[in-house]
């Protein structure tokens, strides 16, 4: 729990090994002779609230939906996790699309440490494919996409909102911070000095003030 020496608010990874977890046997040469098994649910979660205090928590709760992640989420209480990097797939019953957002209780992304940046996710799609998005978000071109986004999560009623600098800086995946799985160039991304031009701060600034954050 050093962490919680350091910070006010502290992210759980991969909480749905909280729920449940895959074991493998340790002589296996790979994962097909495993099984899941029921995880340690709030006789676990109850330890780490004791320990981190008055610490705040995140629960990454990102990947495959499972019932037992969500119904232990409610019952700590915690704030989950939601990515508008994963929104704009057509589909408006998105749970990462703001407008599905059921309460404040969450801390919305435009993307992680593991996700392209915003103009390195869309850079590739086809206007047919960014249809959806454009029409949601009232733009028309691809070079709009980066603040729309930004505006859409900051006017959301997420209680807590995060955004990578990259995005704030529009940068490509030439910024990216990790690709998972790879070792060897990741979170090499540094912001140097004179980067955050005036108008990307008044940008952040106004949007701070109208948003009531």
């Amino acid at each position: 729990m050093a962490n919680a020496r350091l910070f006010d608010i502290v992210r759980i990874d991969h909480f749905i090994g909280i729920a449940r977890y895959y074991s493998i046997p340790a002589k296996d040469k790979n994962a097909r002779n495993g099984k899941w098994n029921k995880g340690p649910g709030r006789k676990l979660t109850d330890v780490i609230e004791k320990m981190l205090g008055k610490n705040r928590i995140i629960a990454e709760d990102l990947g495959v939906a499972v019932p037992a992640v969500k119904k232990l989420l409610r019952k700590t209480g915690w704030p989950g996790m939601k990515v508008l990097l994963f929104a704009f797939d057509g589909n408006t019953k998105n749970e990462h699309l703001p407008y599905n957002f059921d309460n404040g209780n969450m801390a919305a992304y435009t993307g992680t440490h593991d996700n392209e940046t915003i103009v390195g996710y869309f850079a590739e799609k086809t206007e047919k494919e960014l249809t959806f998005l454009y029409d949601l978000l009232n733009i028309s071109q691809r070079e709009e996409i980066p603040d729309a986004i930004i505006r859409a999560v900051y006017g959301s009623v997420a209680d807590i909102v995060i955004l990578q600098m990259q995005d704030i800086l529009k940068l490509g995946n030439e910024a990216r911070m990790n690709f998972p799985s790879t070792i060897g160039t990741n979170w090499r991304w540094r912001m140097v000095k004179g980067s955050l031009s005036d108008e990307r701060i008044e940008f952040i600034r106004t949007l701070t003030r109208v948003c009531g954050r």
